[in-house]
């Protein structure tokens, strides 16, 4: 299972020197989401960010700068997804692939994750446990009981993963899990990345 972080919506002091600090440490993949950002802001980000780790990094937004800053990945948000019709998705997927980019999406039900099983590398599904940056941003639905004996080997965890909640989903076999809260509220960035990779690697090979 890949350990991946995602971005504080919000600005963080010090953000790119942290996000070094955290590739320094071993991160594999950075999911760079930064909604209310400017060009310039997300600009100035990366320039910051050691080009060496730009491949590392998975794109949310402002698909164009991936290209430009030889970004490792893009994700397609669900409703941008939901208004191309089945040929316009179809050339949108090709299309970075060709360019080499791992392309990911968020699905919000299991006929979604069999639905894009095969045409993206990543598919996040959220919340599985109560979101801790997000107040009050629950699970609808019990996704553990659903997911259990399913093929999740694109499937990315996100949504109250911690050091508490990922020995519940250790088992189960995902891909990845995503980690924003539980890095960036309280503390130090980097010594929580760091926790919580120990944990992880108590309990599944972390790749």
């Amino acid at each position: 299972m890949q350990l991946r972080v995602i971005t504080y919506p919000d600005p963080v002091t010090g953000e790119a020197e942290k996000i070094n600090a955290l590739f320094k440490e071993g991160l594999t993949c950075l999911h760079l989401r930064k909604p209310k950002w400017t060009n310039d802001q997300i600009m100035g980000l990366l320039e910051e960010i050691n080009e060496n780790d730009h491949k590392k990094i998975t794109f949310h937004q402002m698909h164009h700068m991936a290209i430009d800053f030889g970004l490792g990945g893009v994700h397609l948000k669900s409703t941008e997804r939901d208004q191309k019709d089945e040929e316009q998705l179809q050339e949108w997927v090709n299309g970075w692939k060709e360019r080499g980019c791992k392309i990911s999406t968020a699905i919000h039900n299991i006929e979604e994750l069999e639905r894009y099983l095969q045409d993206f590398d990543v598919l996040t599904i959220s919340p599985i446990f109560e979101s801790i940056s997000k107040s009050g941003y629950r699970p609808e639905i019990d996704w553990l009981t659903i997911l259990k004996g399913r093929d999740l080997s694109k499937a990315m965890a996100i949504g109250g993963i911690s050091e508490e909640t990922i020995p519940i989903i250790a088992p189960y076999g995902f891909k990845a899990c995503g980690v924003m809260g539980a890095i960036w509220e309280e503390g130090d960035a980097v010594e929580n990345y760091k926790k919580i990779k120990e944990v992880c690697e108590q309990h599944v090979p972390l790749s």
